[in-house]
């Protein structure tokens, strides 16, 4: 994902991944941190317009529900480990 797209923009598009999961680790039972509308703007502009966004959401549980993307509740706990993953990298450009 990294080399498909910009530096600015791949750090934009990771940082809210980022706080995406740190949302639902916060507060795992919240219905409303686990749902990404697709049609929000800066989810569609920085996060879905690059290269691969959507190929990272599925693989991190989300599940792909026509205007939204939702994680499965089987999904939460290895967020924790994903989570460290993008805390280690996300500047690594």
């Amino acid at each position: 994902m990294k080399e498909e797209n910009g530096p600015e923009e791949f750090v934009a598009g990771v940082s809210i991944i980022h706080q995406l999961v740190l949302n639902i680790l916060k507060n795992p039972s919240e219905a409303k941190f686990r749902s990404i509308k697709k049609s929000n703007k800066a989810i569609s502009t920085k996060l879905l317009s690059l290269s691969g966004a959507e190929d990272l959401i599925l693989a991190l549980g989300y599940a792909d529900e026509g205007d939204n993307f939702v994680m499965l509740d089987e999904h939460v706990v290895d967020l924790r480990h994903y989570g460290r993953i993008i805390d280690e990298n996300l500047f690594d450009i």
